[in-house]
C-alpha cells in the first residue's frame, strides 16, 4: 500500500536573486 496520493505533487522552488531582478522558478515533478 502506498501513502502517496496522485494529486500530491512535489515542487522544487529555486530562487534566483539577481542584482536588479529576482526570478522564481518552480519545477513540477
Amino acid at each position: 500500500m502506498t501513502t502517496e496520493t496522485p494529486t500530491t505533487k512535489k515542487y522544487i522552488i529555486a530562487l534566483d536573486q539577481g542584482t536588479t531582478s529576482s526570478r522564481t522558478i518552480i519545477f513540477d515533478f
